[in-house]
């Protein structure tokens, strides 16, 4: 077992207010942070199925504006 931390830099291509990565095999701690201090995470949910992690923010993610999410595990 081991603890970790991961910041993902990316632009928004499109508009959106979630965001889908690929998780297997580790635990996400309930904080999940962004550099925007105006977005925040209002739930996740998980697709045990596909091992899809599904982020989603309290707002509409801006087209072209970069954003940075730190997410403890």
């Amino acid at each position: 077992i081991f603890d970790g931390e991961v910041s993902i830099t990316m632009k928004i291509l499109q508009t959106t207010d979630r965001i889908v990565l690929h998780k297997q095999f580790i635990v996400i701690q309930p904080s999940i942070s962004t550099s925007d201090p105006s977005v925040s995470v209002l739930r996740t949910l998980f697709d045990e199925e596909r091992h899809f992690l599904t982020i989603i923010f309290n707002r509409t993610l801006d087209k072209d504006r970069p954003l940075t999410l730190t997410i403890s595990y």
